[in-house]
């Protein structure tokens, strides 16, 4: 059954779903930059898939660092086919992980010390071999389970909307007018237009398949409901709030504080004579919302910065005008048109809600069972697990963050 429904419906849902942006494990780099961290669709998958055996493990021989602790100027370039991580049958080498690194270290470069440059430099690409273990195990999953001729046909699918929609949008980014000025721009950063189009293959492929093995959840019963309500009724708690009119005089505004008592009194006296208070806000209080009426939306208890207001708001009757109201800098009058009390949302309005948020939560457990299962079904090696290694770059296993 579920060969056939991916059969009819995974090219046009992967084609769809990939121009969505779809980034189920494409999350945020973590490399440390003073503004917002750089962005970019995946790191690039391995340029060669040798047939490695399913757990080699452990190796015998720590890898020679290609990459002495030295400052720049006399440094050595990064050895590209240095293989830095085994995934399951998946291997990754430095190259597949290195010109994103490169673009991290060029934007924050001049924050390095130079002593320090080669540690940061292998501390990235930990983090980035980090990035990439959880979409490689989902890859794997999804390539023991589906046929290769349907995998080469979602393939084309895939990069027929790589070519149609993400290229241009590669050009408008990097401000080249042609394919071939894309292919030199990237090829100055250290990419290539193949690997940009096998990680847009890749974070398809992995956002659609984990969606897959994660069932869709909205059936609870009443009981599951109400359980959820009452072990969380503080997320129903609805504070108090007001909608109310004002007028304002300020006592600055006029050369005494009598005068703009009487000012405000004037004001108060050509309401209560049938006057619209919209009127009389409009053509004479100084508010803030005096062109609008002195209508004031929704305001919490609390958020006032005048506890007389506040307080006047929060007992007096609805649509009648207040006492004179002293300030610290202004006499008020104020109306209140509507007011709600502090309360919980009742069971039976918040049953929507509640069902969503369970969907959700379901949801989320299922995904992180489901990266766990894998987690111990395929294995992982990195260099970084060899001591003599993180030795040799300067690192130690508790700079590593996983």
């Amino acid at each position: 059954m579920l060969r056939l429904r991916l059969q009819l419906g995974w090219g046009l849902a992967l084609a769809l779903l990939v121009y969505a942006g779809d980034a189920a494990l494409a999350q945020p780099s973590p490399y440390p930059r003073t503004d917002a961290p750089p962005q970019y669709d995946a790191f690039p998958p391995p340029t060669s898939t040798p047939p490695y055996p399913r757990t080699p493990y452990p190796i015998t021989q720590s890898p020679t660092s290609p990459y002495p602790t030295r400052p720049p100027g006399g440094e050595q370039q990064f050895e590209g086919a240095m293989r830095i991580a085994t995934i399951g049958n998946d291997v990754v080498l430095l190259s597949d992980v290195l010109p994103h690194v490169e673009q991290i270290l060029k934007q924050n470069g001049q924050k390095i010390p130079p002593a320090q440059l080669a540690r940061v430099k292998w501390s990235l690409v930990h983090q980035a071999v980090q990035q990439l273990i959880p979409g490689k195990r989902v890859m794997q999953d999804f390539k023991r389970n589906i046929p290769a001729d349907r995998i080469d046909a979602i393939r084309e699918q895939v990069n027929k909307t790589f070519e149609e929609k993400r290229i241009p949008e590669l050009m408008e980014e990097m401000k080249v007018g042609s394919r071939a000025e894309l292919v030199t721009a990237l090829r100055q950063e250290g990419s290539s237009l193949s690997q940009l189009r096998e990680a847009f293959f890749e974070r398809a492929l992995v956002g659609q398949w984990i969606r897959q093995q994660v069932p869709e959840e909205k059936n609870f019963s009443h009981d599951e409901l109400l359980e959820y309500y009452q072990a969380n009724l503080g997320e129903f708690e609805q504070e108090a709030k007001v909608r109310w009119q004002q007028l304002r005089v300020r006592y600055e505004n006029h050369p005494t504080k009598e005068a703009a008592y009487a000012k405000i009194a004037e004001m108060g006296n050509a309401i209560w004579q049938g006057k619209p208070f919209e009127q009389v806000a409009a053509e004479q209080s100084d508010g803030s919302t005096a062109a609008q009426g002195g209508l004031h939306d929704w305001t919490k208890l609390g958020s006032l910065s005048s506890k007389e207001l506040e307080a006047a708001l929060f007992s007096l009757p609805r649509q009648q005008l207040s006492p004179i109201i002293e300030g610290p800098r202004a006499f008020h009058i104020v109306r209140v048109i509507e007011r709600v009390d502090r309360h919980h949302t009742p069971f039976r309005d918040a049953q929507i809600d509640i069902r969503e948020k369970l969907t959700k939560q379901r949801r989320k457990n299922a995904r992180r069972e489901y990266l766990d299962r894998l987690e111990e079904e395929i294995r992982v090696w990195t260099v970084f697990d060899e001591p003599e290694f993180l030795a040799q770059v300067g690192l130690k296993a508790s700079d590593l963050r996983r």
